[in-house]
Parts: C-alpha cells; structure tokens; sequence
C-alpha cells in the first residue's frame, strides 16, 4: 500500500470514530451507488453503495480569488454545522447536505458553502447542488469550479482523465476495467476542464494534498479544456469549472453537477443524460408564473412576485389583476413591484408541500433595470424577498408568506404592505374598495355583481388601509403603473384607515400595511397575508375567518395543554433551556389572550442579533427556538445575550448564554 493510501486509510478509521459522536458524515444510498457527505462539504461516490468500492475519493467545491487566495478542501474548509439528512426530502427520494466555510484556515477568499446532495431510488447518479455565499464586506470575484480525486475500483494510479466535448463530461476509468464516473455541470455551460497527475499537482508531497494556492488557481481560472491524462502510480485530479462570477457583500450564487456512474462508457452517458433530465424537471423550474387551483379559485405566481386571482379557476375570470408586497424607506427609496421586482430564480411548484396541499415559491429582488436603457441602474432601497404560498383543496382563499430581507450594508426602517389592483370580474373602472374593521379584510367589488375580492394581514394587527383612484395614483400615464415613489411611500407608510371608494373609468388601487419594521443590515422578517373571494360579502368573510383559522393553526406553534392543564391566567417568559447552551435553545412562554407577539435577541450592547418570533399568537402555551445564529446567519459569538419579549403592551427580559 502506498504512503498515501495508508494515510487515507487512517484519516478514514478517524472520521468513522468521529462520525458514531458527532455525525461527521452522512450517507445516502440510492441501491445503485452511494454517497458520503462530510462536515466539511466534501462527496465520496461509492458504488453499489457506501460500503462497497470508491470510485472517486472525493468531490468539492473549489473558489479562487487569485494565485494566493483560494478556498479548496484540503486546506481551508471546515464545517459550520454539522453534514445532516433532510427529512421528508423535497424533490427527490433520499437528501443530505453541509453548510460549511473556509473557517480551518480563516484566509482569503472568505465565502462560505451550503452543499444539498440529491439521490433517486435504483439510479446511478446524484446532484450536488452548490450555493456559493461571499461572507466578506467587500465585492469578490471568485472562478468557481469542482474538483474530482479519481479512485477507480478502489485504486489510485493507471486511471485516464478525459473530457468529453460530445456529452460535456469529465470522467475517469482504467484501462479495460469496468467502471466509468463522471462530472457534468448541470446548471451551465462549462468554462473549462483541467486534469492533472499527483505529481504535478502535488509534488512537495504526494502522500498528500500538498498543491499551492497558485496550481489549484490555475487548474480553476484558467480557460479551455486541458488534454487527457494517464496517471502515474500517485494518481490525478481534475476539475470541471464553471468560470467566474461577481459577487457583492453577502450575496450568493448556485450552481449544480451531477455525478454519476456506468459499468462502461456507453451505461456513463447514460446516467448523464438521466441526471441532466432530472435536474431540468426538479431543479431547473425557471418558469415566468406557476398557476395553482383549488376547484374554487385559481392563482397565478410570477417570477417577480406577484399574485393574479381568478374565479372559478385558471380559465376564469380575473378578481385581482395583481396583489404584490411593498417596501417604503423613504419618499424616494419605495420597492414595488412595477418599477423594482427582479426575477431571480422563476417559480417553483414544491413536490412536497409543508404546510398544505400545494405549495409555490419564488424568490426575487429590487434590482430590476431596463435591460433596453444603457444608464439603466437599480433603484433603492436594496431588497431581496422571498414569496411561499399556501393552497388548500375546495378553499376559496390561498396565504402567502413573505419573507423580506435587508440587502443593505445598513440597518433601516422600512414600511411594509400589500398592494392590490382590484379587476372585479374582468373589469377595471366601477368598483368599490373598503376596509371591514370586523374582519380586518381590505376588499372590492363592483355594486350590482356577484363577486367579492379581498385581501388580510394575518400576521400582525394592520396599520394602515390607503386606496386611490388610479387617475390619481398615476395621473402622468393612467394606462401603466407610473406612480411617483412619493405617491408609494405615502400609501405604505400614512396611519389610518381610508374612507369607501368609487373608482373612475379607469380603476383602483388599494393597499393593506403592515407597519414598520426596522431591519439590520442582512437580516429578515415575515408577514403573512391571505386572499380570499366570495360571491358576495357574507360568503367573502366566511372565508376571511376561516383563513385566520388555519393560520393560527399551521403557522404559529401553539403548545397542546396537557389534560388538566389550564389556560394561563396571566402573561409570561419563561428561561431559556437548555442554559447555558450550544448552539440552539427553546424559549417558552404564555398568553393570557391573542396579542402580537416579538420575541428578539440582543447582545451585552444592545444591539439586535436575531428576532426569533414576530406575529400574531393565540392565547396559550407556545414554544420557539433560537440556533445560535444572527440575522444574517452567521454564528453569533459565544457570551451572554439578552431576549426579551413584547406582546401587546407588555414586555419582559431574561439573560441566556450561549456557549461554543
């Protein structure tokens, strides 16, 4: 055996001891091969399964800055949290994944890594799909690329390296050997293919990953597609790029490859073009709008956020021509949906929904410019949001979940709301928008027709209720959306409820709002609305009611009480368990009646770290959780924090410490 096969048998004996006490390793088998995921990011494909024989030793993410800055595994990536299993999986049968950074060695180019590995029952493939998050304060420009570590039937030495330009592969074999794997990125075109022997890329040390930042930058940024190779005795590397990317502060970019396995070259395409297959139908989903119905109303989710209702189904008739979230920092700095959406991703159906029978789920920004416009530039304020609906069969209302995050270096206190452009039964012009304070739905209707739109806050008490005549909402042009930001922040962020509309010829606008929020720079928070329709009044707050109902229920953690236990008699904050504690810990605490609640965390300074809970909790016994991370995501330092809680007109505080 040689040097180095001896050292990669003891590092394994290693890692199998840690793994029985700290879960080091996770491993997903599919019948056909296996996978082994470890803490710190890297894959090890094993074939028929993880205990039979590797085929390569290791795949990893690799992202180089420059000659003397690059995040490679050997090196600098370590884990964050420890590798885990998602269960229920989402898109396929059996996942796992690590989150995880360049934290061994704490040197440029500081980005961190989350890593999801999916694996399909009886298939000889997998995808790895790879989000690349630059932790620092500062643009960087990184060539991301994968690694692969041939180790064909168990063996280093003698493999061939080769690319393959017909199928966009890089695979390895030996010889007459059965067994072929491969490499094929699956989210783009390549950007290069580069293979090398031990030797060469390692030649300090061959019994080890001893290369330089400079040859594994090379064997990353550099362009074309390197030659095939015959490994000497030591073995060889290669690697399938993916070419560079542009990065601000805290942003992220993914890319995805598949991985997989033949007995011969013909059986390797194969499963190639299978895995390629897979991720176009389940992670590829880039479609502009994703339609859903119930049987009593359908929606339309768009890619850059909006909401479309139509009765009785998708080849109905529109009731609101767009509902959207709004963020108002200031007169000049509104994100709306006509002038600031960006698509980013498209809409996705999720295969497994959590919370109801179908779910959709599109994730967007403010960057939107004029593609046709030369000195076109995104507007502020900088936002990112994420959109997660809920549909429940034979239901006419749907719920909508916005997440809405602060994509600035600063904190700032924005206004939030929805916004709605009201199309009563195909129409615009005649209706009329109101507020019911009884139910808290904001609706419109045209007088004399069946048909009742309306929209909720169901998350926080409203603030506000503003509705316009579109004349005077966008008097410049009234046949598009061009209000002025002024006439947005005024709407959003105004107290008070407005008076019953008539529209004019050319129709309405109205708007819920929820308040507002101030958001540290890269953090979050959540409001939740829903839509509902009736044909007339009393059937469209029947369903209003019966959407707080299941709000209550699938959205907030209300603790059962236990037989005998009664309904608290007063307010109250409970301490931390487990405490001290690393790195997550519960926080319980009751309600005497249903009040808005926010529970946050703060440091020794008071500075905000995290809020844990903001919404509207029912009357009870509720439990939250809080893992040791800031707003950001980033793991908060190890010291005493403080969290207080506010419902209602009440607050209280209490002292945790966090430990690491």
């Amino acid at each position: 055996m040689s040097p180095r096969s001896l050292r990669i048998l003891l590092c394994a004996v290693l890692l199998l001891g840690l793994a029985a006490a700290s879960q080091a390793v996770v491993n997903l088998e599919s019948g056909k091969v296996g996978l082994r995921i470890s803490d710190a990011g890297s894959i090890r494909f094993v074939v028929p399964g993880t205990s039979g024989t590797r085929q390569i030793d290791r795949i990893n993410i690799i992202a180089a800055l420059n000659e003397k800055a690059v995040c490679d595994y050997n090196e600098d990536q370590d884990k964050l949290i420890a590798a885990y299993t998602i269960s229920p999986a989402t898109i396929a049968d059996f996942e796992g994944g690590a989150f995880y950074g360049n934290v061994s060695s704490n040197l440029p180019p500081n980005v961190n890594f989350r890593l999801t590995v999916y694996v399909w029952k009886d298939q000889p493939y997998a995808i790895a799909r790879y989000t690349v998050i630059n932790d620092s304060s500062e643009m960087a420009s990184l060539y991301l690329g994968a690694v692969g570590v041939p180790r064909i039937n168990g063996s280093y030495g003698g493999e061939t390296d080769k690319w393959d330009a017909d199928h966009h592969i890089a695979y390895c074999f030996r010889g007459a050997e059965a067994g072929y794997a491969g490499l094929r990125l699956l989210s783009q075109t390549p950007y290069s293919y580069k293979a090398l022997d031990w030797n060469v890329y390692s030649p300090a040390d061959p019994s080890s990953d001893a290369a330089t930042d400079s040859t594994r930058y090379h064997q990353t940024a550099d362009p074309d597609f390197g030659p095939e190779i015959t490994a000497g005795g030591d073995g060889s590397i290669f690697s399938l790029n993916a070419g560079p990317v542009t990065l601000a502060p805290h942003d992220s970019v993914t890319i995805c490859y598949g991985i997989f396995y033949g007995d011969s070259y013909a059986e390797m395409v194969a499963a190639a073009d299978a895995a390629q297959a897979q991720y176009s139908i389940k992670l590829a989903a880039n479609t502009a709008a994703t339609n859903f119905e119930t049987g009593k109303i359908g929606f339309r989710l768009s890619n850059a956020g909006s909401i479309r209702l139509i009765v009785p189904n998708m080849s109905g008739t529109r009731q609101m021509e767009r509902v959207n979230i709004i963020a108002a920092l200031n007169e000049k700095a509104v994100c709306d949906y006509n002038e600031n959406h960006n698509p980013l991703t498209g809409t996705v159906q999720l295969t497994v929904p959590t919370k109801s029978d179908l779910e959709g789920f599109v994730h967007f920004d403010s960057r939107y410019i004029d593609e046709a416009d030369p000195a076109s530039t995104p507007l502020p304020p900088h936002m990112s949001f994420d959109a997660h609906s809920y549909v429940w069969m034979d239901q006419p209302w749907m719920i909508v979940e916005y997440t809405v995050t602060n994509d600035s270096a600063e904190a700032g206190t924005f206004y939030l709301g929805a916004v709605v452009v009201p199309r009563i039964n195909g129409n615009y012009g005649g209706e009329s928008t109101k507020y019911d304070a009884a139910s808290q739905t904001a609706y419109c209707y045209r007088e004399g027709e069946a048909g009742y739109a309306g929209l909720r806050l169901l998350s926080h008490t409203p603030w506000s209720y503003k509705t316009l005549d579109w004349g005077v909402y966008s008097p410049e042009d009234p046949n598009n959306d061009a209000a002025t930001d002024s006439i947005r922040y005024h709407q959003t962020a105004d107290p008070g409820f407005d008076a019953d509309l008539l529209a004019g010829g050319d129709g309405s606008i109205y708007s819920l709002n929820a308040g507002a929020f101030t958001i540290p720079a890269h953090g979050s928070v959540k409001i939740v609305y829903g839509v509902m329709y009736g044909d007339s009044f009393a059937d469209m707050v029947t369903a209003s009611n019966a959407m707080q109902v299941k709000y209550q229920a699938a959205f907030t953690t209300a603790v059962e009480l236990k037989p005998g236990e009664q309904r608290p008699e007063s307010f109250a904050l409970s301490q931390n368990w487990p405490n001290p504690f690393n790195p997550t810990t519960a926080i319980r605490f009751e309600l005497q009646e249903r009040t808005q609640v926010r529970l946050a965390v703060y440091n020794l300074n008071g500075q905000l770290i995290s809020v844990v809970a903001d919404g509207l909790y029912s009357a009870g016994a509720h439990q939250v959780s809080w893992d040791g991370r800031d707003a950001a995501g980033h793991n908060a330092a190890a010291g005493i924090y403080f969290y207080r809680l506010q419902a209602g007109a009440q607050s209280w505080t209490k002292k945790m410490t966090l430990v690491r």
